[in-house]
Order: C-alpha cells, then structure tokens, then sequence
C-alpha cells in the first residue's frame, strides 16, 4: 500500500530528565516532569499512528540533538510503544527501514501504518540564542520535549528487526543532556522549521506538510486530516493554524506552494507568534482558515487542567464501556462532532469538526495517576476519576 499524499512532522527534543519541561518542576521533580513529556510525545506519536485517515501518511519524527544517541533513544521511545521507524539514508530522499510489521485495530479496520522516518535536527550555526529563548519558542509551536530518566546511562531494547538484535544506548564523551543544549543554542526556531520543510520535500515533493511539536498531546486528529484536505483543495490550497491560548500554535499546515520563507520573521515567544505566523503565510500568498484552541502544557495550572480534562473524559468513557462491554476504551475515545462547515475553495466545502479532544491520550493519562495528580475510586461499581487537588495547593 502507497502512502496517502502530505507529510506530518513532529518536533522532538531527546528525553532529559533536568532540562525538559523544567516549568513543571515546581510541582513534579525533574524526573516527574520529564516523564510527564515523554508520555505526552509517545501520545502524539501513538495516535497519529492509529488514525485511519493519518497513519499512511509520510511521518517524520525530527529530533535534536541530531546525533547518534539522540537517535538511539528516539529508537527506544517508538519500540517502547510499539511503532516503527525507518532512518533516512542520504539527504536526495531514500530510507532505510527497519521494522516490524505492525497492525492497528482502528474502528474495525486493520490499518497498517507507514513508519516514522527518523530525521535529525540540522544545527545551523548562524546565531547564538540563550536555551530558554529557545525551549519558550519551541513551546510556542507545541514544546517537543520528551523524557529520559537522568540516570540512564545503559539501556538495552530490543531492535525492531529481523534479527532482533540489541540497540546499546551509552553516553559517550559528553552526557546527552550536554548535547542537547548545544544542539539548541545554534539557530532560531525559524531556520529549523524552514529546513525540516525543505529535507522533507525532499522526500515527498508537491504535498501538504503538517507541523506539530509537543506541548498539545490532546491533538484534534480529525481536524489534522481536515486541514491537510484543506491544503489540498484546489485550484489553491490553504494553509491551516491551531492557535494556543498562549498566542503561539499547536499546529501548522501548509499547502504545497507554500515555501521555506514563511518562517522568516516570526515573532517566536511571543503572543503574537499566531498572528505574526498568519501575516508572513499572507505576505506568501497564502490564505489560512483557523482552527479551534489547542491546549499546550506549559505551566503548573496548565497540568491541574489537562488532568481535569482527561479525568471527566475517562470516568465518561468508562461509563459509556459499563453500557456496552464493546466500547474500546483503550483506544480513540470520541468521535467527532460535525458542527460547521469551513469554505476551502470556490465552490468546495469541508466538514470542520471543533472538538476539544478526540484522542484518549493514554500515556500521558497514565502518567497523571503515576504521579499521583488523578486518582481511581470506584462508586457504586462506577470507575471514578478525579484530580488530586491537594498537588496543587
């Protein structure tokens, strides 16, 4: 099976427990709060691999620092969650694939999903920016930040090949968290987003591409679709913008004649990074249909809302599963809600399906109860999820 035409790109820093998501320390620990975006990208990565109108799509999981061992733990995160991944061989757009075959049930269709193929974040050497500049911009477009325990110094998986021969992830010279700033402190977010466009149309020319980093794990999958159908139309796609509350955007797509320009001059960290992304895809020629609010994960109260959020969600899934034992509740939650339709092109129409969530995000629940931010009772042999108010006192 070919893939279905655009590409979707997922920003991701290598998982470091001390400099991801250090906002968040205050209220869970370093380590807590590494583990917590760790779980966010292993939701992003799982649930655009299972939705059946995104899992064929070219996935490309690009990842800083671009080194060997940031490769080997972006590995490790897609075998621990049982997708594959292909490494891209040269820079002219072929791939080495290494994978296992896996099927995912979605709403009784088997769907194999095409691998993610691993890129790594070119270092270009213009500028030199302080860490925190930059980890705030990449929050801005959706923080691509995962986790690692600090004291994974060796870590054995089992490589997703044939052979199943064994993947040894060790620090070498320098410890990866070293690494990783460097890798951060060498170029504007601009330049990096220009070239992950440039390398992956390389690979699949003349498409939409989707950007999506990883502060927003409650990702509105349908909408994603939506918007990449919206990229498509014709005679001249449109692009597609999530904003945040926090003035930046959750998610970005882009038509095909959209080029590298139009992440020159963003106002990144900032409220109006939205609106200053919008203004430079206009001054593109490029129209752009806004999308509903995504939720990014920023700050203390921003966890204390996203648990809320996923407790109500699960204690109503596992309710509607008591109703009927054949709800999956392992797997999408919700489906979409048809409310509008949005004008893409003269005489076309898409439905627009404005949601707050329709993915379950698993990991990152499970995380939550782990650290002990939502707790499980049962109540009159109801499951009940609540938040554990007293963290945040």
């Amino acid at each position: 099976m070919g893939l279905t035409k655009g590409s979707i790109i997922v920003f991701a820093k290598c998982p470091i427990a001390g400099s991801s998501k250090t906002r968040l320390s205050s209220l869970l620990g370093d380590e807590g709060a590494a583990r917590l975006a760790k779980a966010m990208l292993c939701d992003i990565l799982a649930c655009i691999s299972e939705h059946k109108h995104l899992s064929q799509r070219n996935k490309v999981l690009v990842y800083a620092p671009g080194t060997r061992d940031g490769e080997l733990i972006m590995k490790a995160i897609l075998v621990e969650i049982g997708l594959t991944y292909a490494s891209l061989d040269n820079q002219n757009g072929t791939s080495s694939q290494k994978t296992t075959s896996t099927q995912l049930d979605n709403k009784q269709d088997i769907v194999i999903a095409s691998p993610w193929i691993l890129l790594p974040m070119v270092s270009l050497s213009s500028s030199e920016k302080p860490q925190s500049d930059l980890e705030d911009e990449l929050d801005n477009l959706g923080n691509p930040i995962s986790s690692l325990p600090a004291n994974s110094h060796d870590i054995v998986i089992d490589a997703p090949d044939d052979e199943r021969d064994h993947i040894i992830m060790k620090n070498q010279e320098s410890n990866v968290q070293s690494i990783a700033k460097a890798d951060l402190q060498s170029s504007d977010l601009g330049s990096k987003l220009a070239d992950a466009l440039e390398r992956v149309r390389q690979i699949q020319p003349n498409n939409p591409v989707v950007f999506l980093g990883m502060d927003s794990p409650e990702l509105p999958l349908d909408e994603i679709a939506l918007a990449m159908s919206a990229a498509a139309s014709k005679p001249v796609g449109k692009a597609y913008l999530n904003p945040a509350h926090d003035g930046g955007y959750g998610m970005l797509c882009i038509p095909k004649q959209a080029s590298s320009n139009i992440f020159e001059g963003i106002r990144w960290s900032s409220s109006l990074t939205a609106v200053s992304q919008m203004k430079a895809l206009s001054d593109n020629g490029v129209d752009t249909i806004v999308g509903s609010l995504m939720n990014d994960i920023d700050e203390p109260d921003d966890v204390k809302y996203l648990a809320i959020r996923l407790s109500m969600l699960h204690t109503q899934a596992k309710k509607m599963q008591s109703q009927n034992p054949s709800f999956q509740v392992d797997r999408l939650l919700c489906e979409s809600k048809i409310v509008s339709k949005i004008k893409v092109g003269k005489g076309e129409s898409l439905t627009n399906p404005m949601m707050i969530n329709d993915a379950g995000c698993f990991h990152t629940f499970q995380c939550l109860q782990d650290l002990d931010l939502i707790n499980r009772r049962e109540k009159k042999q109801r499951v009940l999820y609540t938040i554990n108010a007293s963290k945040w006192d």
